[in-house]
């Protein structure tokens, strides 16, 4: 059944589980199946109610609650609440240069009436970041540069042109 079926199997398995990158169906003889299943590693973390749920490039959240021994190896995502939106901010976050997305701690939903696709980046070195969503990767790469000349924890607003005033005004 499986192997006349396939397709409608593999499809099966990725819609009802979110931490399923791939799956393949060995079939060896005539009666024996082997069923080879990728997961996605270290996926990203949903903040929800206080809790911490896996994220996939999906866009689909895990039910699953985890524990998150260190914070500050991981990145969390909060306020995201449509597949699509997630799934847009994590390939975005995923074409920020490694350095750079080493530095991220928080990804924010921070939308407008005017601007849908505003974010709000929290940096491990204190910083918050605003941009939109589909400039995200390449407006970061000038995030080191700007950090460098700020004398205290500042906001810099990239989603038009780039200029940052201190945190807290």
């Amino acid at each position: 059944m499986v192997k006349r079926n396939q397709s409608q199997a593999r499809q099966y398995v990725l819609n009802h589980n979110a931490e399923v990158k791939k799956i393949d169906f060995v079939f060896t003889h005539h009666n024996q199946l082997n069923v080879k299943v990728m997961g996605y590693s270290d996926p990203e973390y949903a903040l929800r109610d206080g809790k911490y749920y896996p994220v996939y490039p999906s866009g689909n959240i895990s039910n699953q609650e985890v524990k998150i021994k260190n914070l500050d190896d991981v990145c969390v995502l909060s306020g995201f609440n449509q597949k699509e939106e997630i799934k847009n901010v994590l390939k975005q976050y995923k074409n920020i240069k490694q350095p750079i997305r080493n530095q991220i701690k928080e990804l924010q939903s921070a939308t407008t009436k005017s601007n849908p696709e505003r974010i709000k980046i929290v940096m491990k070195d204190g910083n918050e970041v605003y941009v939109k969503t589909s400039t995200m990767a390449g407006k970061m790469a000038y995030y080191p540069s700007i950090a460098k000349t700020l004398k205290q924890k500042s906001v810099i607003n990239m989603e038009v042109g780039a200029y940052s005033y201190p945190l807290g005004k």
